[in-house]
Protein backbone atom coordinates (compact mmCIF):
# COMPACT_ATOMS: atom_id res chain seq x y z
CA UNK A 1 0.00 0.00 0.00
CA UNK A 2 1.17 3.23 -1.06
CA UNK A 3 2.14 5.65 1.91
CA UNK A 4 -0.13 8.32 2.52
CA UNK A 5 1.59 10.84 4.54
CA UNK A 6 0.69 14.35 4.18
CA UNK A 7 -3.06 13.33 2.67
CA UNK A 8 -4.22 16.71 2.43
CA UNK A 9 -1.24 17.48 -0.15
CA UNK A 10 -2.69 15.38 -2.67
CA UNK A 11 -4.87 17.38 -4.27
CA UNK A 12 -2.06 18.24 -7.05
CA UNK A 13 -1.78 14.48 -7.73
CA UNK A 14 -5.29 13.93 -8.77
CA UNK A 15 -4.88 16.01 -12.25
CA UNK A 16 -1.80 13.97 -12.53
CA UNK A 17 -3.14 10.72 -11.97
CA UNK A 18 -6.80 11.37 -13.36
CA UNK A 19 -6.16 9.96 -16.85
CA UNK A 20 -4.66 7.27 -15.63
CA UNK A 21 -7.84 5.96 -13.48
CA UNK A 22 -9.91 7.15 -16.63
CA UNK A 23 -8.70 5.17 -19.00
CA UNK A 24 -6.13 1.83 -16.52
CA UNK A 25 -9.32 0.25 -15.06
CA UNK A 26 -10.82 -2.33 -16.17
CA UNK A 27 -14.46 -1.94 -17.18
CA UNK A 28 -15.94 -5.28 -17.33
CA UNK A 29 -19.75 -5.74 -16.74
CA UNK A 30 -20.34 -1.89 -17.18
CA UNK A 31 -23.12 -1.20 -19.27
CA UNK A 32 -22.84 0.43 -22.69
CA UNK A 33 -24.12 3.84 -22.18
CA UNK A 34 -23.15 4.92 -25.99
CA UNK A 35 -26.49 3.04 -26.77
CA UNK A 36 -29.19 5.02 -26.22
CA UNK A 37 -30.90 3.82 -23.31
CA UNK A 38 -34.67 2.84 -22.76
CA UNK A 39 -36.62 5.19 -20.67
CA UNK A 40 -39.42 4.77 -18.18
CA UNK A 41 -41.98 7.56 -18.22
CA UNK A 42 -42.00 9.73 -15.19
CA UNK A 43 -45.19 10.12 -14.99
CA UNK A 44 -45.76 5.93 -13.70
CA UNK A 45 -44.02 7.05 -10.42
CA UNK A 46 -46.07 8.84 -7.64
CA UNK A 47 -44.21 12.01 -6.57
CA UNK A 48 -44.64 13.49 -3.52
CA UNK A 49 -43.12 16.42 -1.27
CA UNK A 50 -42.68 15.76 2.62
CA UNK A 51 -43.81 19.27 3.83
CA UNK A 52 -41.63 20.29 6.30
CA UNK A 53 -39.15 23.33 6.51
CA UNK A 54 -36.39 22.03 8.54
CA UNK A 55 -35.61 19.33 5.71
CA UNK A 56 -35.10 21.31 3.09
CA UNK A 57 -32.05 19.90 1.02
CA UNK A 58 -29.19 21.79 -0.15
CA UNK A 59 -27.56 20.62 -3.97
CA UNK A 60 -28.06 17.80 -2.77
CA UNK A 61 -26.27 17.25 0.34
CA UNK A 62 -29.46 16.77 2.42
CA UNK A 63 -29.23 13.49 4.42
CA UNK A 64 -31.42 11.09 5.87
CA UNK A 65 -30.52 7.55 8.31
CA UNK A 66 -33.25 4.77 8.91
CA UNK A 67 -33.86 3.53 12.61
CA UNK A 68 -35.73 1.10 14.64
CA UNK A 69 -39.16 2.29 15.57
CA UNK A 70 -40.22 3.97 12.61
CA UNK A 71 -37.36 7.07 13.35
CA UNK A 72 -36.25 8.79 11.15
CA UNK A 73 -32.77 10.95 11.76
CA UNK A 74 -32.19 14.25 9.21
CA UNK A 75 -28.87 16.91 8.99
CA UNK A 76 -29.97 20.42 9.52
CA UNK A 77 -29.67 22.54 6.73
CA UNK A 78 -29.77 25.55 8.89
CA UNK A 79 -27.90 24.20 11.79
CA UNK A 80 -24.88 22.35 10.67
CA UNK A 81 -24.39 20.72 13.97
CA UNK A 82 -27.74 19.10 14.62
CA UNK A 83 -29.49 16.16 13.58
CA UNK A 84 -33.57 15.84 13.73
CA UNK A 85 -35.29 12.81 14.61
CA UNK A 86 -39.01 12.01 13.63
CA UNK A 87 -41.26 9.30 13.16
CA UNK A 88 -42.22 8.52 9.39
CA UNK A 89 -46.09 8.97 10.10
CA UNK A 90 -45.11 11.98 11.78
CA UNK A 91 -42.66 14.29 9.58
CA UNK A 92 -44.07 17.62 10.78
CA UNK A 93 -43.14 16.60 14.57
CA UNK A 94 -39.30 16.56 14.29
CA UNK A 95 -37.27 17.22 17.80
CA UNK A 96 -33.33 17.86 18.26
CA UNK A 97 -31.84 14.15 18.40
CA UNK A 98 -28.52 15.94 19.41
CA UNK A 99 -26.18 19.09 18.47
CA UNK A 100 -22.79 18.73 18.75
CA UNK A 101 -22.34 22.14 19.95
CA UNK A 102 -23.27 21.14 23.12
CA UNK A 103 -20.34 18.57 23.14
CA UNK A 104 -17.62 19.52 20.68
CA UNK A 105 -15.77 22.86 20.36
CA UNK A 106 -15.69 24.68 17.33
CA UNK A 107 -14.10 27.45 15.24
CA UNK A 108 -14.61 30.19 12.64
CA UNK A 109 -12.48 28.21 10.48
CA UNK A 110 -13.59 24.60 11.40
CA UNK A 111 -17.69 25.10 12.47
CA UNK A 112 -19.27 21.66 13.16
CA UNK A 113 -20.97 20.85 10.16
CA UNK A 114 -22.53 16.94 10.05
CA UNK A 115 -22.13 15.41 6.37
CA UNK A 116 -23.88 12.06 6.60
CA UNK A 117 -25.41 9.81 9.00
CA UNK A 118 -26.56 6.50 9.44
CA UNK A 119 -27.88 3.77 12.35
CA UNK A 120 -25.83 0.90 13.06
CA UNK A 121 -27.46 -2.64 14.03
CA UNK A 122 -27.74 -1.20 17.53
CA UNK A 123 -29.21 1.53 17.12
CA UNK A 124 -26.60 4.17 17.43
CA UNK A 125 -26.03 6.93 15.16
CA UNK A 126 -23.27 7.16 12.85
CA UNK A 127 -22.27 10.97 11.98
CA UNK A 128 -19.30 12.28 9.96
CA UNK A 129 -18.50 15.72 11.24
CA UNK A 130 -16.89 17.09 8.51
CA UNK A 131 -15.83 20.62 9.87
CA UNK A 132 -13.73 18.88 12.69
CA UNK A 133 -12.92 15.31 10.60
CA UNK A 134 -14.03 13.14 12.56
CA UNK A 135 -16.66 9.88 13.08
CA UNK A 136 -18.78 9.77 15.82
CA UNK A 137 -21.12 7.46 17.69
CA UNK A 138 -24.10 8.54 19.62
CA UNK A 139 -26.30 5.89 21.81
CA UNK A 140 -29.96 5.10 20.46
CA UNK A 141 -30.89 7.71 23.82
CA UNK A 142 -28.27 10.56 23.17
CA UNK A 143 -26.31 10.16 26.41
CA UNK A 144 -23.16 9.13 25.18
CA UNK A 145 -20.72 10.24 21.89
CA UNK A 146 -17.98 8.38 21.62
CA UNK A 147 -15.08 9.46 18.43
CA UNK A 148 -14.41 6.39 16.74
CA UNK A 149 -11.71 7.76 14.41
CA UNK A 150 -9.99 11.06 13.33
CA UNK A 151 -6.65 10.20 11.85
CA UNK A 152 -4.99 7.85 9.93
CA UNK A 153 -1.35 7.48 10.57
CA UNK A 154 -0.78 9.83 12.63
CA UNK A 155 -2.17 12.92 10.32
CA UNK A 156 -5.88 14.00 11.29
CA UNK A 157 -8.80 13.48 8.42
CA UNK A 158 -8.16 16.56 6.18
CA UNK A 159 -11.91 16.27 5.01
CA UNK A 160 -14.83 13.46 4.97
CA UNK A 161 -17.58 13.19 3.46
CA UNK A 162 -20.25 10.23 3.48
CA UNK A 163 -20.31 7.17 5.91
CA UNK A 164 -21.28 3.25 4.90
CA UNK A 165 -21.69 0.18 7.22
CA UNK A 166 -20.26 -2.96 5.76
CA UNK A 167 -21.40 -6.48 6.01
CA UNK A 168 -19.01 -6.97 8.69
CA UNK A 169 -19.60 -3.99 10.86
CA UNK A 170 -16.62 -1.94 9.34
CA UNK A 171 -16.91 1.60 8.59
CA UNK A 172 -16.44 3.38 5.56
CA UNK A 173 -15.92 7.14 5.16
CA UNK A 174 -15.10 8.72 2.48
CA UNK A 175 -12.39 12.29 1.95
CA UNK A 176 -12.84 13.47 -1.49
CA UNK A 177 -10.42 15.88 -0.88
CA UNK A 178 -7.39 13.63 0.36
CA UNK A 179 -8.36 11.44 -2.55
CA UNK A 180 -9.24 7.96 -0.02
CA UNK A 181 -12.13 5.90 1.34
CA UNK A 182 -11.00 4.70 5.16
CA UNK A 183 -12.18 1.82 5.92
CA UNK A 184 -12.31 1.17 10.06
CA UNK A 185 -12.66 -1.05 12.24
CA UNK A 186 -14.65 0.25 15.13
CA UNK A 187 -14.09 -2.55 17.85
CA UNK A 188 -10.55 -3.11 17.36
CA UNK A 189 -9.57 1.00 16.64
CA UNK A 190 -7.98 0.21 13.59
CA UNK A 191 -7.87 2.96 10.68
CA UNK A 192 -6.87 1.55 6.86
CA UNK A 193 -7.19 3.01 3.33
CA UNK A 194 -9.38 0.75 1.18
CA UNK A 195 -8.44 2.41 -2.34
CA UNK A 196 -5.11 1.76 -3.80
CA UNK A 197 -4.89 4.33 -6.25
CA UNK A 198 -6.06 8.33 -5.86
CA UNK A 199 -9.79 8.53 -6.38
CA UNK A 200 -12.51 11.64 -5.95
CA UNK A 201 -15.37 9.21 -4.22
CA UNK A 202 -18.97 11.16 -4.00
CA UNK A 203 -21.53 8.80 -2.22
CA UNK A 204 -20.64 5.39 -0.99
CA UNK A 205 -23.16 2.59 -0.84
CA UNK A 206 -22.79 -1.23 0.36
CA UNK A 207 -23.99 -3.55 -2.66
CA UNK A 208 -25.44 -5.95 0.59
CA UNK A 209 -25.55 -9.80 -1.11
CA UNK A 210 -21.90 -9.50 -2.92
CA UNK A 211 -19.79 -7.52 -0.10
CA UNK A 212 -18.90 -4.81 -2.49
CA UNK A 213 -18.95 -1.38 -2.21
CA UNK A 214 -19.99 0.99 -4.95
CA UNK A 215 -18.89 4.42 -5.42
CA UNK A 216 -19.64 7.96 -7.47
CA UNK A 217 -16.84 9.52 -8.97
CA UNK A 218 -18.22 12.54 -10.61
CA UNK A 219 -15.07 14.09 -11.77
CA UNK A 220 -14.31 11.29 -13.65
CA UNK A 221 -18.05 10.18 -14.88
CA UNK A 222 -18.33 6.68 -13.44
CA UNK A 223 -19.12 4.65 -11.09
CA UNK A 224 -16.66 2.09 -9.76
CA UNK A 225 -16.92 -0.94 -7.51
CA UNK A 226 -14.65 -2.53 -4.80
CA UNK A 227 -15.20 -6.10 -3.67
CA UNK A 228 -14.44 -6.20 -0.21
CA UNK A 229 -12.01 -8.45 1.84
CA UNK A 230 -11.84 -9.59 5.14
CA UNK A 231 -8.69 -7.46 6.28
CA UNK A 232 -8.46 -3.61 6.80
CA UNK A 233 -6.36 -3.37 3.73
CA UNK A 234 -6.11 -1.68 0.31
CA UNK A 235 -7.70 -3.27 -2.55
CA UNK A 236 -8.28 -2.49 -6.39
CA UNK A 237 -11.44 -1.07 -7.86
CA UNK A 238 -12.99 -1.63 -11.36
CA UNK A 239 -15.43 0.80 -13.33
CA UNK A 240 -18.93 -0.32 -13.00
CA UNK A 241 -21.02 2.08 -14.82
CA UNK A 242 -18.91 4.40 -17.18
CA UNK A 243 -20.90 7.99 -17.99
CA UNK A 244 -17.72 8.96 -20.18
CA UNK A 245 -17.68 10.43 -23.04
CA UNK A 246 -21.19 11.83 -22.54
CA UNK A 247 -19.60 13.63 -19.60
CA UNK A 248 -22.42 12.88 -17.19
CA UNK A 249 -21.65 13.20 -13.59
CA UNK A 250 -23.11 10.77 -10.91
CA UNK A 251 -23.95 12.05 -7.62
CA UNK A 252 -26.41 9.55 -5.57
CA UNK A 253 -26.36 5.76 -5.18
CA UNK A 254 -29.20 3.52 -3.56
CA UNK A 255 -30.17 -0.32 -3.89
CA UNK A 256 -33.49 -0.93 -3.76
CA UNK A 257 -34.81 -4.76 -2.50
CA UNK A 258 -34.35 -6.58 -5.98
CA UNK A 259 -30.97 -5.41 -6.11
CA UNK A 260 -31.50 -2.77 -8.58
CA UNK A 261 -28.79 0.19 -8.27
CA UNK A 262 -30.76 3.77 -8.35
CA UNK A 263 -27.87 6.69 -9.75
CA UNK A 264 -29.02 10.37 -9.33
CA UNK A 265 -27.24 12.88 -12.39
CA UNK A 266 -27.22 15.76 -10.57
CA UNK A 267 -28.53 18.66 -12.51
CA UNK A 268 -29.61 16.43 -15.56
CA UNK A 269 -32.95 16.25 -13.46
CA UNK A 270 -32.73 12.64 -13.59
CA UNK A 271 -32.18 8.85 -11.80
CA UNK A 272 -31.03 6.13 -13.75
CA UNK A 273 -31.85 2.43 -12.27
CA UNK A 274 -29.74 -0.53 -13.41
CA UNK A 275 -30.07 -4.18 -13.42
CA UNK A 276 -26.18 -5.20 -12.05
CA UNK A 277 -26.42 -8.72 -12.51
CA UNK A 278 -27.94 -8.28 -16.27
CA UNK A 279 -24.96 -5.81 -16.50
CA UNK A 280 -27.54 -3.16 -18.36
CA UNK A 281 -29.95 0.28 -17.46
CA UNK A 282 -33.66 -0.51 -16.80
CA UNK A 283 -35.20 3.02 -16.63
CA UNK A 284 -34.71 6.33 -16.01
CA UNK A 285 -36.82 8.85 -13.78
CA UNK A 286 -37.40 12.39 -14.59
CA UNK A 287 -37.37 14.51 -11.63
CA UNK A 288 -38.44 18.59 -11.10
CA UNK A 289 -34.76 19.91 -9.99
CA UNK A 290 -31.31 18.93 -9.45
CA UNK A 291 -31.19 14.97 -8.49
CA UNK A 292 -28.79 14.57 -6.02
CA UNK A 293 -28.58 12.24 -2.87
CA UNK A 294 -30.48 8.98 -2.91
CA UNK A 295 -31.94 7.14 0.10
CA UNK A 296 -34.24 4.37 0.20
CA UNK A 297 -36.43 2.99 3.17
CA UNK A 298 -39.91 0.75 3.05
CA UNK A 299 -40.10 0.84 -0.88
CA UNK A 300 -39.79 4.42 -1.36
CA UNK A 301 -37.17 6.36 -2.76
CA UNK A 302 -36.00 9.63 -0.87
CA UNK A 303 -34.58 12.57 -3.41
CA UNK A 304 -32.54 15.34 -2.35
CA UNK A 305 -31.55 18.23 -4.21
CA UNK A 306 -34.18 20.34 -4.85
CA UNK A 307 -36.47 22.89 -2.74
CA UNK A 308 -37.64 20.22 -0.69
CA UNK A 309 -37.38 16.39 -0.23
CA UNK A 310 -38.56 14.12 -2.72
CA UNK A 311 -40.31 10.61 -2.28
CA UNK A 312 -41.10 8.28 -4.87
CA UNK A 313 -42.62 5.18 -4.55
CA UNK A 314 -40.35 2.10 -6.35
CA UNK A 315 -42.43 -0.01 -8.94
CA UNK A 316 -41.84 -3.55 -8.87
CA UNK A 317 -41.54 -3.88 -12.61
CA UNK A 318 -41.16 -0.77 -15.12
CA UNK A 319 -42.92 0.06 -18.41
CA UNK A 320 -40.10 0.16 -20.90
CA UNK A 321 -40.73 2.86 -23.41
CA UNK A 322 -39.18 3.43 -26.55
CA UNK A 323 -36.22 6.43 -26.06
CA UNK A 324 -37.19 9.96 -27.19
Amino acid sequence: MYKMKKIERWGGLLCIVSFGLLFGCARTQAPDLSQKPDLIDSGNHALTELEWEEIRSISGEHRLAFGPDFKVYSTNAKKTSRVGVFRVESVDQCKTFIDLSEWMASSQSNPLVVSDIKVDDQGRLLIAEKGTGKLLRVSSTAKKLEVLADSYDGYRFSSIEDIEIGINGDHYLSSPESGVIYRIDSELGQVGILNEKVISPGAICIRSGHNQLIVSEPDFYRVIVFDLGKEISSVRFRSLIDFFPQQIKPQGLAFDSRGRLYVSLGDRNEIRVFDLVGAKEVGKIMTEHFAGSLFIHENILYLGGGKKLKKIEIQESYQILPFR
